[in-house]
C-alpha cells in the first residue's frame, strides 16, 4: 500500500514539475531555469536526508556525482526542448527515450530481454515517430490552432526537436542507471550528491554564458522554475520511499505514468493542440514506459 501511494506520489510530482518547468522556460533561458530548479532540487534532497537512513561512501557519492553530470545535460537539454516544443508531445516523447536506456544496459550487461521488454521498446520506437508526426487538421478546431500558435509551440516537432530530446532521454536514463549503482545503505546520499554537482554545473556554465542569456527574473518563472526542480527533487525521495518498501517493477510501472500529468495540463491549461496520430504516440510511449519496467 505504502509503496503503490509514493509511487503515485512521485509520478504526480515528475508530471507537474515538467508542466512547471516548460512555463518557466517560457519567460526564462533554459540554463538559467537550470540553476533556480537544481537549487531546489538540491534542498529538496537534502530534506530526503531527514526521513532516510542515509550512509555516507565513497561508491555511492559517485554514483551520485556521475548521476548529476547526466543531470545536469539532461535538464538542460529538456527545459530548451520544453521552451521551443509542445509540451504534450515532448514530455512523453523524452520519456520514453528516458525508459530504454536501463533496458539497454541490462541487455550490453548480458541479461535477456524480456518478451515483455522487447514490446515496450518496439511501442516505444513506433510511439517517437507517432509523436514526432505533425497534425495535419481534421475535427481539430480552428480555436484550438490559435491557440497552441499564441502559446508560441508549434503543432508538431522537427528531427532536430527529436535528437534534442533523445538526449535529454538518454542522459536521464543513464543518471539513473548510474544511481542504481549506488550500495543500498546509501540511501538518499546519492541524490544529494547528484544534485549538487549538477547545481554546480550549472552554476559554471551560467556565470560563464551570463552575458549571453536572458537573465531578467520576474516571480512568476522564479516560482515555475523552484516547482519544477522542487518536485523532482521531491520525487527522487518518494522513489526511494517506494523502493524501501515495495518492488522495483510496480514501483517502475506507477512512476512510468508521469507524462498523464504532463499531457493533461498542457492540453486543457495551454490548450495545445494534440493530433489523433498523436494521442496515439502519447499513449504508446505510456504503455511502453510501463511495459519495459515491468519487463
Amino acid at each position: 500500500m505504502f509503496a503503490i501511494a509514493f509511487s503515485l506520489i512521485a509520478a504526480l510530482s515528475y508530471g507537474i514539475g515538467d508542466f512547471f518547468g516548460a512555463l518557466a522556460s517560457r519567460k526564462l533561458h533554459p540554463l538559467s531555469v537550470s540553476l533556480v530548479g537544481h537549487s531546489a532540487s538540491s534542498i529538496a534532497a537534502g530534506i530526503a536526508l531527514l526521513f532516510i537512513p542515509s550512509a555516507w561512501s565513497t561508491g555511492g557519492t559517485w554514483s551520485g556525482v556521475i548521476a548529476g553530470v547526466c543531470e545536469a545535460v539532461g535538464f538542460l537539454v529538456f527545459y530548451y526542448v520544453l521552451a521551443v516544443g509542445p509540451v504534450a508531445i515532448v514530455a512523453p516523447m523524452v520519456s520514453v527515450i528516458y525508459a530504454i536506456v536501463p533496458v539497454a544496459w541490462a541487455v550490453c550487461a548480458g541479461a535477456q530481454l524480456t518478451p515483455l521488454a522487447a514490446a515496450g521498446v518496439a511501442l516505444g520506437l513506433a510511439s517517437v515517430v507517432a509523436l514526432s508526426v505533425a497534425p495535419k487538421g481534421g475535427a481539430e478546431s480552428d480555436d484550438e490552432l490559435a491557440a497552441t500558435a499564441a502559446a508560441g509551440r508549434k503543432p508538431g516537432i522537427n528531427l532536430g526537436l527529436v535528437l534534442l530530446a533523445t538526449i535529454g532521454g538518454v542522459t536521464w536514463g543513464f543518471a539513473t542507471v548510474a544511481l542504481d549503482m549506488a550500495p543500498t545503505a546509501a540511501g538518499a546520499s546519492p541524490a544529494v550528491a547528484g544534485a549538487l554537482t549538477a547545481l554546480g554545473l550549472v552554476a559554471v556554465a551560467y556565470v560563464f554564458a551570463h552575458g549571453r542569456i536572458r537573465t531578467r527574473f520576474t516571480t512568476d518563472s522564479v516560482r515555475n522554475s523552484m516547482l519544477s526542480g522542487g518536485l523532482f527533487g521531491f520525487a527522487n525521495a518518494f522513489i526511494l520511499l517506494a523502493l524501501a518498501t515495495g518492488a522495483l517493477a510496480l514501483v517502475g510501472l506507477l512512476t512510468a505514468m508521469y507524462p498523464l500529468a504532463t499531457v493533461l495540463l498542457a492540453r486543457f491549461a495551454l490548450k495545445e493542440h494534440i493530433s489523433r496520430v498523436q494521442w496515439f504516440g502519447i499513449a504508446g510511449a505510456v504503455t511502453a514506459a510501463a511495459l519495459m519496467s515491468i519487463g
